[in-house]
């Protein structure tokens, strides 16, 4: 009985688990984004300004977001007036929340960018 008892425990001791790496990676969302390598080798793209505008905006950033988004601007005016006549309102609003300390992307605005 006891040798028993013994082989169970051993069992359940020596019993094969899945080994840490073998577990799925974290949700981290849907996007991941590069916030050092990027500036540099595309330094006048105006959505990849405005990327790292919602992304320092989401890491609790509000003043370096808003200076993202003020590029974003001024790189779009150049590079596509027409575009930056349709998003310029908001991301001015965004701005001027931002500078305020505000955060103006509420679950409503985070589901509308998804759209855009």
């Amino acid at each position: 009985m006891r040798a028993v008892a013994v082989s169970l425990v051993l069992l359940a001791i020596l019993a094969p688990r899945p080994a840490g790496a073998q577990d799925p990676p974290p949700r981290i969302g849907p996007f991941v984004l590069d916030l050092h390598a990027t500036k540099p080798r595309f330094p006048n793209d105006p959505l990849l300004a405005a990327s790292r505008g919602l992304a320092l905006a989401l890491l609790g950033r509000p003043q370096e977001a808003a200076v993202e988004f003020e590029t974003f601007l001024a790189r779009l005016e150049v590079n596509n007036p027409a575009a930056h006549a349709q998003y310029a309102p908001s991301r001015r609003e965004w701005v001027a929340a931002l500078k305020r300390g505000g955060d103006p992307f509420d679950e409503a605005t985070l589901e509308q960018l998804l759209q855009e």
